[in-house]
């Protein structure tokens, strides 16, 4: 193998390196952008990819990125919403937290951008299909037929997004979840939760 290629292979390693580290431009040794420039690019052209290579590498919201966590963790659910991604778990308590978006409003609102684009609920990857099944209670029957129903609505082709509002189910708990004793409990900030029964929260002095 030839010095380039070696050097070339460094140079990828390095970059991913100090992408996981999320290490900010100012932080790059002068002698190591000069030695692997061709890799590591333009400082604007650095910070710019900074958040998409984040988002990719599901790492969290960094502090030297630029922009808010708000606006990351925005942006982190339009890009595995537009890719019909599962729900992001591993950002969950922020984005839950900060945005008071559960997993069930995600998934409403992935279907619901499905229905109004006219997509096939076979285009939904697996692991997301199984989500919205457990989370929402929309097979691929009951897709269809909701799609049925919102395209013989009078004002579909005008008003779509009211019209799958109307047919959709709310992205609610379902009545019959179960909490476990050792689940924790955390308030959100400006989400709409829908209160579970008594029944479903309530301990027992053995618990």
């Amino acid at each position: 193998m030839s010095s380039g290629s070696n050097s070339s292979g460094q140079g990828l390693k390095l970059v991913l390196d100090l992408v996981k580290k999320q290490t900010p431009w100012k932080n790059i040794p002068m002698k190591v952008r000069k030695k692997y420039s061709h890799q590591l690019g333009t400082e604007e052209k650095w910070e710019r990819l900074r958040i998409p290579w984040a988002l990719q590498l599901h790492l969290p919201h960094h502090g030297t990125m630029g922009v808010g966590k708000t606006s990351f963790y925005y942006r982190a659910l339009e890009a595995f919403s537009t890719k019909l991604m599962p729900f992001p778990y591993h950002y969950q308590y922020e984005v839950v937290g900060l945005l008071g978006i559960t997993a069930a409003k995600y998934y409403w609102d992935l279907i619901a951008g499905a229905l109004e684009h006219e997509r096939g609920f076979d285009e939904v990857p697996s692991f997301t299909a199984r989500d919205v099944v457990r989370l929402l209670s929309i097979d691929r029957n009951a897709y269809i037929q909701i799609a049925n129903r919102c395209k013989r609505d009078p004002n579909w082709a005008k008003k779509r997004k009211a019209v799958i509002k109307t047919h959709m189910p709310a992205p609610s708990p379902q009545g019959d979840v179960e909490i476990s004793a050792w689940w924790q409990v955390r308030p959100s900030h400006g989400a709409k939760l829908a209160l579970l029964p008594e029944k479903n929260y309530k301990l027992s002095e053995a618990e």
